[in-house]
């Protein structure tokens, strides 16, 4: 199939915000999707502001300090929306020659990242301008096909999506649990079971609610259940700092406070909490089971009681940002995680009960991830072929 020039096919527009709109300001990420804007407004003249439609496409030209990505997006989810006018803006002439789900698809693939960044120019700042745009090359088949490619790539997309979503509500699930046993002391009681599992059900009554004794804490200002005591997060997790950027190579991921970053192939930890210690991810909380790389942006939680899902939950639920220190660069320390103050039960059997319980919510989240990611592997090999006009599986 032979490559045909972006610009033969695409208009560049610059539509001012002159009747003061009120569309929702967006931005553009390098996730190559659009995002709400945090800008600071106020004083602002939103007269000079850009206003954009439906599958209208928005980049930033200027691709330094973005990393290996160029940031782009193709808005769908307004009929309108308002951006800085720093974005370049373009649309398609005629969508019944090149579909803008398909170009989007284009734009999406890594090839297309390295090119703009190859073609970016500039001494201070490297720019990949709207001329460069113009000359991007790529197969364009008739339209029935190209709506085929895009129909077969969001089916793989929203399948995706769907999982993603059954995710947040098995851990929502699991906060729930988290909240009824711990928060709220309905966790279930019997004087005589013990609260055991037995066939994978705890045996007993919620405790509150069925007229366990509650005794007034002073320290936390609250009745808790008799014989539980305030104690520290270090009577729970052991943590850690993560360590300096590592040697790259292996098959190791490393986390560093917002997800993987990298791999690395030795000084690993496994079955922990990660705990972003500084900056925007500071106080966010991610469950690792398989052997990670901490970096240096990062704590590692690592369970004393090998009850690594309760632990999760229990530092969720301790809102970790709000205990940081520094106002404009939040920062988490060790001795502030140490300290924090935790509610520790007088018996052991009801946090090894509920992990048994809650576990098995995470094995299906794990599940699910790992089958999103054999799914993920197929979109990226749709994409790949786009190069070579091919479908999956043709």
């Amino acid at each position: 199939m032979s490559y045909k020039k972006l610009g033969n096919y695409i208009k560049l527009i610059d539509n001012r915000n002159r009747d003061l709109s009120d569309a929702p300001l967006l931005g553009v990420s390098v996730q190559k999707r659009f995002i709400t804007s945090i800008a600071n407004t106020i004083g602002s003249d939103m007269s000079k502001y850009k206003l954009i439609e439906k599958n209208n496409f928005v980049y930033i030209a200027d691709t330094s300090r973005r990393g290996d990505k160029i940031g782009i997006a193709l808005l769908k989810d307004f009929d309108k929306a308002m951006i800085s006018q720093a974005y370049t803006c373009f649309k398609i002439i005629d969508e019944n020659k090149l579909s803008p789900d398909y170009l989007m698809m284009w734009f999406s693939r890594p090839e297309f990242d390295r090119y703009a960044r190859y073609h970016s120019i500039g001494s201070v700042r490297e720019v990949f301008d709207w001329k460069d745009m113009c000359e991007v090359e790529l197969p364009i088949p008739p339209i029935e096909e190209q709506r085929q490619i895009v129909a077969q790539y969001h089916s793989i997309a929203n399948k995706i999506k769907v999982n993603e979503q059954i995710c947040e509500k098995l851990e929502a699930t699991a906060q729930a649990l988290y909240k009824h046993w711990f928060v709220d002391f309905e966790f279930p009681y019997s004087p005589l079971s013990e609260g055991c599992p037995q066939d994978g059900v705890v045996i007993g009554q919620p405790y509150k609610s069925s007229g366990g004794k509650m005794v007034w804490n002073e320290e936390l200002g609250k009745e808790i259940p008799e014989g539980w005591e305030v104690g520290k997060l270090e009577d729970f997790v052991l943590i850690k700092n993560g360590k300096s950027k590592p040697i790259i190579g292996g098959n190791i991921p490393v986390y560093g406070g917002n997800g993987i970053i990298e791999f690395v192939n030795k000084n690993n930890y496994e079955r922990l909490n990660i705990i972003g210690r500084v900056g925007a991810y500071c106080g966010s909380v991610y469950y690792n089971d398989s052997k990670v790389w901490v970096s240096d942006n990062a704590l590692a939680g690592i369970s004393k009681n090998d009850t690594i899902y309760l632990d999760f939950l229990l530092l969720k639920s301790l809102n970790l940002n709000s205990k940081s220190e520094g106002s404009s660069h939040p920062l988490l320390t060790q001795g502030i995680l140490n300290n924090i103050q935790v509610l520790k039960a007088n018996n052991n059997l009801i946090y090894t009960n509920f992990e048994e319980i809650i576990k098995k919510l995470f094995e299906q989240i794990k599940n699910i991830i790992d089958q999103n990611r054999k799914i993920a592997q197929l979109q990226n090999l749709l994409l790949s072929r786009l190069a070579v006009g091919e479908e999956v599986g043709a």
